[in-house]
């Protein structure tokens, strides 16, 4: 039991050494040289507790203990001016408190190094044997010294209630931070208070200072784990709260955790109740179902583009997600997301796109356009296909008659008959002056010559009004198919499709103008010749 205790002295005075090293090099940090300062008198603490117990007279075991209260005194003082600057207080307040307490504190500590000439804060002192079998200084104190003592645990009870409630009202990061340090300084205070409660004789007369082992080892995680003294919680919280873009903190699996206004703000627009009346995990639903799965799981590697629909109207907003891993060493203990709001953003770029791909006076695909689209979709076809090609019957007495804006009407009355007629999966455009084309994807000749029909049908019953007039035309048509995707052993190119479809199509301009035409191989079938032109 022995070796156990020294092992935990040891232990506290390494990592005390370490925590006050590494808090006086992060010396820009808010906090860390005051953070220092608590761990420079628990060091003092714990030695002269370790050479207590490693003492052999009971006068040189009294002298240590009294050596002891430089620390068990100074540490409440210490840690309450950490925590006025922890949180951001005026370093003129932090001053002026720091001074105060110091003063007040030297009092009691004064009163214990000179207690043998008036017995102020001790009744009595002697030696006992613990029940780990090693001798132990117990001290009875007087009410005074109890006093004392007792302000001891309200000062370090304060300083806990300003992290607190500095750490409810923090970000989720920084909450942790302020969390994990004030369980690491409440174990080895709380050892403390109960030893001054029931007596030296508590835990079996183990000394208070090894508790310091295990309240260093969490400060030490929560410098390597959770970022405690690497930044200030105060200009995390700052930036945090006003950045403008989106921020997210997520746990390990993905959920939501915490969000910033700016978030917050993007995401209100997507619910029916006040932004404040909801919680992390509540804008995390949203955002999974506009990821369509947890934030980790995608935004990591790439940024992910999303959209959701607006609440109570029309419409959706467009959202630009990344998201980054939060390490701890090697394992991820969460992630954090930047999040954008690219409305904006997407409707130019949409507009930019159908500016480059659609035709400006039908609004159809252009030819560029749509050659790119069937090329690629023939490439990747499984299935059957055919490509229609269409022109209108003496387009250019049109114009010469009536005008070109009559043309222009009359262009626009052939597609939106068309596209009218097409199904909801075809591609449609514009592939010349009054040339349009459609590939009509799984299809097979049975149901592509119909189609076709009912196009060239709808087109010759409109009526197309201009100025007055009543216009009208007839179109014909040309229809190739790439047959069937089992029985190729690849698909036919754009151009070669093309070209087929468009040999059928002057087919039919030369067979009379007004019907449809369909290849088949190098022939060609032509449509019922009983139908009236």
């Amino acid at each position: 039991m022995e070796f156990g205790i020294v092992f935990a002295n040891i232990a506290s005075l390494a990592l005390l050494l370490a925590i006050a090293f590494l808090s006086f090099r992060r010396k820009t940090q808010a906090g860390a040289v005051e953070f220092g300062i608590v761990a420079l008198f628990g060091f003092a603490l714990s030695l002269c507790s370790f050479f207590e117990i490693e003492a052999r007279a009971f006068e040189s075991m009294l002298l240590w203990r009294n050596i002891t209260q430089v620390g068990a005194f100074y540490i409440p003082a210490a840690v309450f001016v950490f925590a006025l600057a922890y949180t951001g207080s005026r370093m003129a307040l932090i001053r002026a408190v720091g001074a105060g307490l110091y003063a007040f504190q030297s009092i009691p500590l004064a009163l214990i190094l000179t207690d043998q000439a008036h017995h102020l804060m001790r009744s009595s002192v002697g030696a006992i044997i613990s029940k780990a079998g090693f001798a132990a200084i117990s001290v009875k104190q007087t009410f005074l010294g109890a006093v004392f003592v007792s302000i001891n645990y309200v000062v370090i009870a304060a300083s806990i209630v300003i992290l607190v409630l500095f750490a409810i009202k923090a970000g989720a990061i920084a909450r942790r931070q302020v969390l994990i340090i004030v369980v690491g300084i409440m174990i080895p205070e709380t050892v403390l208070a109960m030893k001054n409660m029931f007596g030296d004789g508590f835990l079996g007369g183990v000394p208070g200072s090894s508790a310091f082992a295990i309240g260093s080892s969490i400060v030490v995680a929560g410098i390597y784990g959770f970022g405690f003294l690497s930044i200030s919680p105060i200009a995390r919280d700052r930036a945090f709260d006003v950045i403008d873009e989106g921020l997210l903190v997520c746990s390990p699996k993905g959920h939501v955790i915490d969000l910033n206004p700016a978030a917050r703000t993007m995401l209100a627009r997507h619910i029916d109740v006040s932004p404040e009346e909801l919680g992390p995990a509540a804008y995390g639903d949203r955002l999974r179902r506009g990821l369509g799965r947890e934030l980790a799981s995608r935004c990591v590697a790439e940024e992910v583009r999303f959209c959701l629909p607006l609440s109570g109207r029309a419409g959706t907003a467009h959202y630009a997600l990344r998201a980054y891993e939060l390490k701890n060493g090697i394992s991820i203990v969460g992630y954090t997301g930047v999040l954008r709001d690219v409305s904006d953003e997407t409707t130019r770029t949409e507009l930019l796109t159908a500016k480059a791909e659609r035709d400006s006076l039908t609004g159809i695909y252009n030819r560029s356009a749509f050659s790119e689209i069937v090329g690629e979709r023939l490439l990747l076809s499984t299935e059957g296909a055919f490509l229609l090609v269409l022109d209108i019957d003496d387009f250019k007495s049109i114009n010469d008659t009536y005008g070109h804006l009559a043309g222009d009407m009359v262009l626009k009355g052939v597609s939106e008959c068309c596209r009218k007629t097409l199904r909801g999966n075809d591609v449609f455009g514009r592939i010349g002056g009054d040339e349009f084309a459609a590939f009509l994807p799984g299809i097979e000749k049975d149901n592509a010559l119909p189609l076709a029909q009912r196009i060239r049908s709808s087109v010759e019953r409109a009526r197309i009004e201009f100025e007055g007039r009543r216009l009208s035309a007839t179109i014909s048509v040309g229809l190739a198919g790439t047959g069937r995707a089992a029985d190729l052993p690849r698909a036919p190119g754009y151009e070669a499709l093309f070209s087929k479809a468009d040999a059928a199509l002057y087919r039919s301009k030369e067979n009379g103008r007004n019907q449809v035409t369909i290849s088949d191989g190098d022939s060609f079938v032509e449509p019922d010749p009983e139908r009236p032109r």
